[in-house]
């Protein structure tokens, strides 16, 4: 069984909650949205698909879920 886990308060202040991008991030007209440095991190605590439901929710655009050594492109592939 894994114990509960409970963010130190520092750590609740400094960031944004993953309920709370999804909405952010429609508003704002974002494409994407990558997670990056999350609390917890071990995935036995919490998976990378709970992760994207949270943010999803009432977010139509793309999430991912960055892990270590994850490369993702940025900007547009110029051809020619």
């Amino acid at each position: 069984m894994v114990a509960a886990y409970t963010a130190a308060p520092m750590m609740e202040i400094s960031h944004t909650d993953a309920t709370e991008l999804g909405p952010l991030a429609e508003r704002a007209g974002v494409e994407t949205v990558v997670l990056s440095h999350l609390v917890p991190g071990a995935i036995n605590l919490v998976s990378d698909a709970t992760w994207h439901a949270k943010v999803q929710r009432g977010y139509s655009g793309r999430v991912v879920v960055g892990r270590d050594l994850v490369r993702l492109p940025v900007g547009r592939v110029r051809r020619g």
